[in-house]
């Protein structure tokens, strides 16, 4: 951030704390510890500081920009450029897309379920929460368990506390095997 933008945006920050007292090398004390910051996110930040509190301290105005910035990058996904870049190519593109998306910039949204170029489904990965899973007739789990009743597609459950099982009792399989 410049010297000009600091003025300007430490008028706004005395405009939304007139309670606060404020002397005349505030301004230069403050610039040495949020002038390393984005003016639009330092703005943002007093903004909700000031919805909340009816004093601020440069402490808190880093902790709303460094919260604002974590909550942006929850749903960063990288945009892939040129499929044949370099490593430092790639590097380097990630390294704006995360500086743009934690300014603030451009949003951040995932693309919709439906909007995906891909399949959701490859190979069981990428299932939507409680769908079956998918039949396969060359594996154990094509067959009813006599031991825990699970029906053919469906996983086996412990006897104990009826949890899904990663893997498949072993009556399962030998029914698989006679089958």
């Amino acid at each position: 951030m410049i010297q000009q933008e600091w003025v300007v945006l430490f008028r706004y920050i005395r405009a939304m704390y007139p309670q606060q007292k404020f002397d005349e090398y505030t301004p230069d004390a403050w610039y040495e510890v949020l002038g390393r910051y984005d003016a639009q996110a330092v703005r943002a930040a007093v903004a909700a500081c000031a919805a909340k509190k009816p004093f601020v301290a440069p402490a808190e105005i880093i902790a709303a920009i460094t919260g604002t910035a974590a909550d942006r990058m929850a749903d960063f996904q990288y945009e892939p450029g040129d499929p044949d870049e370099t490593a430092d190519q790639y590097l380097a593109r990630r390294r704006q897309q995360i500086a743009a998306v934690t300014a603030g910039r451009r949003p951040a949204a995932l693309p919709a379920l439906g909007a995906s170029p891909r399949p959701l489904e490859l190979a069981g990965i990428g299932r939507l929460p409680g769908a079956p899973i998918p039949q396969q007739a060359n594996t154990p789990r094509s067959v009813r368990c006599p031991h825990c009743g699970a029906e053919p597609g469906k996983a086996c459950k412990t006897s104990v506390l009826g949890r899904k099982m990663a893997d498949v009792h072993p009556s399962r399989t030998a029914a698989y095997r006679a089958a």
